[in-house]
């Protein structure tokens, strides 16, 4: 990666490129996204009659956090996000927050909040990006509230989650959780908690296109370190005597310290 979050661009070698980083990821992302907006998703409400009269809310929550994961992923961002949605006792839905992974920044003069520093929040995964929004956790209605997550929560999200099932937390829905199984079964073994488990094509569409063409920034946030799909680092040990030289070769002539490289389909780095 570059300086202050950029990256830098290697002439191809044996058909490998160098894979930028932060917000300079967008441009390698610029084909048209597989989401829409908010009412766009594929989904209707009927998706969610497990939340009975929070069906609606459920709804709600679930297009605002595949409107903010296709938005992160525009960006160059990882398409992971969170929302909750609460239904009044005259029925009303209110939106409570929005947040969004964290671990790559928003590029400069983005509408989203200011990363501090621009340096980001590893910790900052779509749950945990929703709650830092909140001024006063404690201060929602989770009785009646719906917390929608783009993606199958991590144990450091489930733990969030679990806290907030303390406070009365009873629905959650997860949009998919194929990419990524995470702790989905664990929310659901919570006493009294309402799982809607989603298989929705198009987060999964966002989930995999981000980790194929950057998936050393997947893997990191996942926690699956290095990435499950080495096959770049196979050639390089059968083609160590030409290709790794020269990979070598070039991130020496740049002056940096690291570089990730990618093959063009964006896949194993």
């Amino acid at each position: 990666a570059g300086e202050g979050g950029g990256g830098v661009f290697f002439p191809p070698c044996s058909g490998f490129v160098v894979c930028p980083y932060a917000k300079e990821q967008a441009d390698l992302l610029a084909m048209p996204c597989p989401a829409g907006p908010v009412g766009e998703f594929g989904l209707c409400e009927s998706d969610f009659e497990a939340l009975g009269s929070f069906a609606a809310a459920g709804l709600r929550a679930t297009e605002l956090v595949l409107a903010r994961a296709a938005d992160a992923l525009v960006h160059g961002r990882i398409p992971i996000s969170g929302a909750v949605v609460v239904r009044t006792p005259s029925g009303e839905l209110a939106e409570v927050t929005v947040g969004q992974n964290g671990r790559i920044p928003p590029p400069s003069g983005h509408d989203e909040e200011e990363d501090a520093g621009g340096i980001g929040y590893p910790t900052d995964h779509g749950e945990t990006g929703a709650l830092r929004q909140i001024q006063d956790a404690s201060a929602p209605d989770w009785a009646n509230a719906v917390f929608a997550t783009s993606l199958s929560p991590c144990i450091m999200c489930f733990r969030s989650i679990e806290w907030l099932w303390s406070l009365g937390l009873r629905r959650v829905v997860i949009a998919e959780s194929k990419s990524f199984g995470g702790t989905a079964d664990r929310v659901a073994a919570l006493d009294g908690m309402v799982l809607v488990r989603l298989c929705n094509r198009r987060a999964v569409g966002m989930m995999r296109r981000f980790a194929r063409t950057f998936p050393w920034d997947w893997a990191a946030d996942i926690g699956e370190v290095p990435p499950a799909d080495m096959g770049l680092l196979r050639q390089l040990r059968t083609e160590g005597s030409a290709l790794g030289p020269q990979l070598v070769a070039q991130l020496r002539a740049s002056g940096k310290g690291a570089a990730v490289f990618v093959p063009p389909d964006g896949r194993a780095a």
